[in-house]
Parts: C-alpha cells; sequence; structure tokens
C-alpha cells in the first residue's frame, strides 16, 4: 500500500511538473532623460523626442520615422513586448531650450541585460540615458546691398579661412583626410564614408524676406562665411565672426554684412 502511495506521489509530482508554465519574456526598449543641472534624476516635464532609423537623418534632422513624448523620465520604443527590437537608433529631444546634443547621447543600440526575474516572467532590457543641456550658439546674419535687405542670398560656412578663401564647402569634405571636426563635432564622418551632400545643406542656408540667416546649435568657435547673390558677394565685406561664438545659448551673435 505504501508503494502505491508513493508511486502515486511521483506521478503526480511529475505532472505537475510537466504542466508548470514556461516564464513569459518581455522585452523593454528605451530612453531615459535627465538634466545636465540635475544629473541622475528623470525629467518631471514632458519632452519631445524624434527618432531617426539612420545617422545621415538625425544629422539632417530630416524623415524622423517616429514622434512621441518623454513621460515620467522615459520614451519606450518597445515596451512588454514578446520579441525584441533588435535595431539601432538615433534621436532628438527638446526640452524649451534644451537639447541632448551636446553630450551625444543620441543614439540608442538593442544591448539587452536581463534585469528581472519572478516566478512567471522574466524581463530584459536596453536603454540609455540622455542628458538634456543647452546648446551654444547662435549666430544671426542680416545681409543688405547698399543699405536694403538682400532676399535669398546663399551663405555658407566654413570652420577654416583656408576653406573659405578655397571655397570648401562642409558638403565637399566627405574624403578629406581631417583632424578637425565639421561644424558639429558629431558631424565628422571618421570612416570617410557615406556622407552625402544632400544632409550638409543645413550648414548653407538662404537669407529670408528680410535678408535674414540664423544657424543654431553651432560650436563656440570661429567662424568664415561666404554670402553671394546675383554675383554679389561679401569678400570686400564682412566674412568671418572675428572670435570664437560666446559659449551661452542665451546670447545671439548679430552680424551686418554688406555684400557687393
Amino acid at each position: 500500500m505504501k508503494r502505491i502511495i508513493s508511486y502515486s506521489f511521483f506521478l503526480l509530482l511529475f505532472f505537475l511538473l510537466g504542466c508548470k508554465k514556461e516564464k513569459d519574456i518581455k522585452y523593454f526598449y528605451y530612453v531615459s532623460a535627465t538634466k545636465e543641472s540635475d544629473l541622475g534624476m528623470p525629467i518631471s516635464e514632458k519632452a519631445n523626442i524624434n527618432l531617426f532609423n539612420n545617422e545621415l537623418d538625425f544629422l539632417a534632422n530630416k524623415n524622423p520615422i517616429k514622434t512621441g513624448l518623454i513621460e515620467d523620465g522615459k520614451y519606450y520604443i518597445t515596451k512588454n513586448s514578446p520579441q525584441p527590437d533588435n535595431n539601432s537608433y538615433w534621436f532628438r529631444i527638446n526640452l524649451g531650450n534644451l537639447n541632448n546634443l551636446r553630450y551625444k547621447t543620441y543614439k540608442i543600440s538593442p544591448n539587452y541585460e536581463r534585469t528581472t526575474v519572478a516566478d512567471n516572467f522574466i524581463n530584459y532590457s536596453a536603454k540609455v540615458s540622455s542628458v538634456l543641456s543647452t546648446t551654444p550658439v547662435r549666430v544671426q546674419i542680416n545681409v543688405y546691398n547698399n543699405g536694403k535687405p538682400v532676399i535669398n542670398a546663399k551663405v555658407k560656412m566654413y570652420l577654416r579661412n583656408d576653406d573659405y578663401v578655397k571655397d570648401i564647402r562642409a558638403k565637399d569634405y566627405t574624403n578629406v583626410a581631417m583632424n578637425y571636426y565639421l561644424s558639429y563635432p558629431w558631424e565628422y564622418d571618421k570612416n570617410n564614408s557615406y556622407v552625402t551632400n544632400q544632409y550638409f545643406d543645413f550648414l548653407n542656408k538662404n537669407t529670408d524676406s528680410a535678408g535674414t540667416v540664423i544657424f543654431e546649435n553651432y560650436e563656440p568657435r570661429q567662424y568664415w562665411f561666404r554670402i553671394e547673390k546675383d554675383g554679389m558677394n561679401n569678400a570686400k565685406s564682412i566674412f568671418t565672426t572675428g572670435e570664437p561664438l560666446p559659449d551661452d545659448n542665451n546670447i545671439t551673435t548679430v552680424l551686418d554684412v554688406n555684400i557687393q
């Protein structure tokens, strides 16, 4: 009798173990945001985020694949997903005058780690913490001809006087061996590959109906610029900022330039 009971117990135990439900596996893929002034603490405000599937769209700020809001300090690309998202993404965050560009925390990759283990589930997470700060700088160029605003004049920015003289535009730098960055350090193509002209057009702008052009989020350094319109240019006028632009996002450097 004891042998029958013991045998029945093991059969029941085997049955229960065999019927034990497999653990659910969930994947979380997200961006968290913190302020430079409050590192480590998630932002409490809502911030806009644009997601890009390649670096070039990110650099040019074109063709976002997703737009959304960071809420409670996080933006989930996927949440509670039974399958992992194995794509890398680039992203831009804006919160008032703060963004995630200065600290270069703008890419997320699917490096999943096991974060939670319980009786009936396992969670894996991949994340990046993005630091928000002000990004210098802002420069405004007002273009005139004999005191009248010049509309639709093309303004091209350069990093060195030699580049200005030789008219080596940013979009022509692609296969040049450089030991310096383009206007933004994250634009420098260290592998001399895949950078195409269209994505550097945002370094060249045309003046608006007031004869004005504004360049934002530049680094605090000296720049040279070439202005052209209907055979006129700024060769005999101002063609450089002179001094490095101030490292202050609240300051706009304004230059009045006459072309002829």
